[in-house]
């Protein structure tokens, strides 16, 4: 979608209708975890976690260049601050607002860019506090503390309680050593050597592993995409740790940044840690349902297919038109078209999976302190 004023305005006015919604509902704390889906020219998608990007650079045509923080992250400030406006008096509204998820190559390269751009961010979030308070709406550009208006936006500002963070995948935390590996845990577990390989070929004057310190260090919480191997007893604990195994992720992440010379555990020290993203697999290698629960949970990191077109398909029988198959399987997509083409029956509609969850089912978040 070409970053046109136009488009902007749109992302940047849906996702402020979104943040009111769920603050009219009751919610209090708004996690966001913005971040880029590369695709090359021929279609195919490219993992966000191995591209180089700087976020604060333009990209683009001429005439339509834009950065990741122009085109995502300050709309999305002005947004979720005008939905703090919209909180009751007496409340707040305290807004996780991740600079990026699972960009381990841009950050690790361009980790000062990131840390620059938390006063701007802030300062987009603030204006569209004030600018709704003061009745501009859609967190436009207008002076909060005019039209005599000053009143109502130091009250707006007072609900606005924003948090900076950053969202890393669980395993290839840079995103750049050796990522042709498509096994994570045989990465995992060759991990040392592979570091060293890294070193040995001037790896790390490649990354600016200073700035990743100064950056984890300076932010206000941690996340990570969690796919490590689970137990298959993972609800019990019976013969294992239980819930405590979804740590492993987390685990995981603080070995790679360790070695790296980038101690998580001193750059998370008192900050909470949050699971931005928790996987519990589905799959097998060829996109079928798994053969079994213990399959599932070794490879939690292997998404939904047919599964989800069984389950969606279930869910939701003839209440609207909406599409036969969900955009996570091009593949089965095509498969399905065609076998509706062929026949007369309707196709089973989608049902949305995009409800936000209740309140109290948010993400889990813990303090690091070890």
């Amino acid at each position: 979608m070409p970053t046109t004023p136009q488009n902007l305005a749109r992302y940047r006015e849906g996702l402020e209708r979104c943040a009111k919604h769920a603050v009219s509902r009751g919610f209090r704390t708004i996690h966001l975890l913005p971040h880029v889906d590369p695709v090359q020219p021929s279609g195919k998608g490219i993992w966000r976690n191995v591209v180089k990007f700087d976020p604060a650079a333009r990209l683009g045509p001429s005439g339509a260049a834009s950065s990741f923080e122009e085109a995502a992250l300050l709309p999305a400030a002005r947004a979720l601050g005008a939905a703090a406006a919209s909180v009751p008096e007496g409340e707040s509204l305290r807004v996780e607002f991740s600079l990026g998820g699972e960009q381990g190559l841009s950050v690790f390269s361009f980790p000062r860019s990131y840390m620059g751009m938390v006063p701007r961010l802030r300062a987009a979030m603030e204006e569209g506090a004030t600018a709704a308070a003061a009745g501009g709406g859609n967190g436009g550009g207008s002076n909060g503390g005019s039209n005599g208006n000053a009143a109502a936006a130091a009250l707006a500002l007072e609900k606005l309680k924003p948090e900076f963070g950053l969202s890393m995948n669980w395993g290839k935390a840079c995103g750049c050593i050796e990522v042709t590996e498509q096994d994570p845990i045989i990465y995992n577990q060759t991990f040392p050597a592979r570091l060293a390989r890294w070193r040995q070929a001037g790896g790390e004057r490649r990354v600016d592993l200073p700035g990743v310190r100064a950056l984890l260090s300076s932010l206000d919480w941690l996340g990570t995409s969690s796919y490590a191997s689970l137990p298959a007893d993972l609800g019990t604990g019976v013969g294992g740790r239980g819930p405590a195994a979804l740590e492993a992720s987390w685990e995981t992440l603080a070995g790679e940044m360790n070695l790296m010379g980038t101690p998580l555990e001193t750059m998370a020290k008192g900050k909470r840690m949050i699971f931005s993203e928790q996987g519990f697999g589905g799959c097998d290698r060829k996109g079928n349902v798994a053969p079994d629960a213990a399959w599932a949970a070794k490879h939690a990191y292997l998404g939904l297919c047919e599964l989800c077109l069984f389950a969606f398909s279930f869910l939701s029988r003839a209440k609207d038109k909406r599409p036969a198959t969900p955009p996570c399987c091009p593949a089965r997509r095509r498969k399905s078209a065609a076998a509706t083409s062929t026949s007369n029956a309707p196709a089973p509609p989608l049902h949305s999976h995009t409800h936000p969850p209740r309140p109290e089912q948010r993400h889990t978040a813990t303090k690091f302190n070890p």
